[in-house]
Parts: structure tokens; sequence; C-alpha cells
């Protein structure tokens, strides 16, 4: 998700027909992409679990703390 990229034989499961029409169009090889490395894939879990980790803190903490709350 946060490389803006999928693997192709993934992408051969999940959407043949695109795949197999760049592959007609000669244009496949001019929409693959390296793989990202190891450490930047490991930034990128960390970064999200982070953000999925604060985002259930907050939620969390507003749950318990609605009665304080005055309207």
């Amino acid at each position: 998700m946060f490389q803006g990229s999928v693997d192709l034989e993934h992408a051969r499961h999940e959407r043949p027909a695109w795949v197999a029409r760049l592959e007609k169009q000669g244009k496949l090889q001019q929409v693959l992409v390296a793989d990202v490395s190891g450490a930047r894939r490991a930034l990128f879990y960390i970064f999200g679990y982070a953000v999925i980790a604060v985002s259930l803190y907050l939620l969390i903490g507003g749950l318990l703390n609605i009665r304080s709350i005055t309207w």
C-alpha cells in the first residue's frame, strides 16, 4: 500500500484481464518497478502499525472519557 505497487503474480491472479491487456499492448515492462529493500519494507510496516496503534489509543481513550464531556 505505501509503495504503490503490487506483485506481478498477485496482479495476474486478481486482475488477469488488465495484465493480459498490458502484455498485448507491450506496456507491461514499462510499468514494472523494482522491489523495495527489506529495510524500507520494515519502515513501511513500522509506520503502518504505529498509525493503527495511535488510532486505537485515541479511539479507546475517547470512548472511556465520553462521560466527562459536557454538552
